[in-house]
């Protein structure tokens, strides 16, 4: 894959450059678009999809345990999902699999509502009244009113 930050500081592409961008964005954007909660999450700030590997672990670092971000992956079509491990510096990353959304009935907030090392979301913010651009905010406040308990 050709690396997102890579490319944005290009001034010229040529066309072999192109189309491996689009080979890579195009399944991303798709899930984006057509998935209800994905562009949920894209739209409200929860999924800042072109932070970096090393953008997410400089950032995360800064935060207590359980702090997380959804980002896109290096390969077509992949969410990672990088969070603060506890220790110092100990940032980790999930690449999200095939089956934690393979049923239509569960959705990536499910998934992250269940997994207990997400604990804090972090937020992009764009506004000009938020003095930091990110924002962290607890996952149950974050996802209410997305999140659908399940009855036992």
């Amino acid at each position: 894959m050709l690396e997102a930050q890579n490319i944005f500081d290009l001034q010229t592409v040529n066309e072999q450059q192109f189309d491996k961008f689009w080979s890579w964005i195009g399944p991303s954007l798709k899930k984006i678009r057509y998935q209800q909660q994905v562009i949920w999450l894209f739209k409200s700030g929860y999924f800042p999809a072109f932070v970096t590997r090393v953008e997410a672990e400089k950032e995360l670092a800064k935060y207590e345990a359980g702090a997380f971000l959804i980002r896109l992956g290096r390969e077509p079509g992949a969410f990672i999902i990088s969070y603060n491990g506890g220790e110092p510096g100990e940032v980790h990353h999930y690449i999200m699999q095939q089956d934690d959304t393979a049923d239509k009935k569960k959705t990536i907030i499910d998934f992250i509502m269940n997994e207990i090392a997400f604990k804090f979301a972090l937020k992009q913010n764009f506004e000009p009244q938020f003095e930091d651009q990110w924002e962290l905010i607890p996952k149950e406040e974050a996802f209410k009113s997305k999140f659908k308990q399940k009855k036992n």
